[in-house]
């Protein structure tokens, strides 16, 4: 874990269903607020008939590519993520939808996680709100390093209780299966 936190990070295809341009506007909000943070998003577009967003996303928030601090880094093979998420001091996630893989890498690393996402928040936390991104980003941004290592080590400890090892992998499995991450 990484105090205090500055480098956001989403693994994950570039699709509209993934909501990047959420996550880029909400670190721009939280920058404005003066957080010095940066954010890189890896991962493309998965078909050519979907690559219409990850350009307009690119086209859009093109002044904050200059600015230094949003970075897009194409698809990586799934054996470098860990190298990638250790890099990294906190992952936000906007998908609504099922578990992400991804979400799960990141809390195993120890990395502290942010989603708007249902099933990953009844995965990972103890009570579930309503929270906005923007909510949740700035409510980790002003913990303290004690606290924000109490939120990692209930994240991991929540992801044992919730789910075992073995439902833990069932559950890998599905998405694996049904393709979805």
């Amino acid at each position: 874990m990484n105090y205090p936190i500055k480098n956001l990070i989403h693994v994950g295809r570039f699709e509209k269903s993934k909501n990047i341009d959420l996550i880029i506007e909400t670190v721009a909000q939280a920058r404005q607020q003066g957080f010095p943070l940066t954010f890189t998003q890896v991962g493309n577009a998965s078909s050519k008939s979907l690559s219409d967003y990850e350009f307009q996303c690119k086209k859009k928030f093109s002044s904050y590519i200059q600015e230094g601090w949003l970075n897009f880094e194409p698809t990586i093979s799934h054996e470098k993520i860990p190298e990638v998420l250790s890099k990294s001091d906190l992952f936000i996630h906007a998908f609504q939808g099922s578990l992400d893989k991804t979400t799960v890498e990141a809390v195993l690393m120890g990395l502290p996680l942010i989603s708007i996402n249902h099933e990953v928040n009844n995965f990972f936390a103890s009570q579930f709100d309503n929270a906005s991104l923007i909510e949740r980003l700035l409510s980790i941004l002003t913990l303290d390093e004690s606290s924000l290592r109490d939120n990692v080590e209930a994240q991991e400890a929540l992801a044992m209780k919730n789910g075992t090892l073995n439902a833990l992998i069932a559950k890998l499995d599905q998405i694996l299966i049904s393709g979805k991450a």
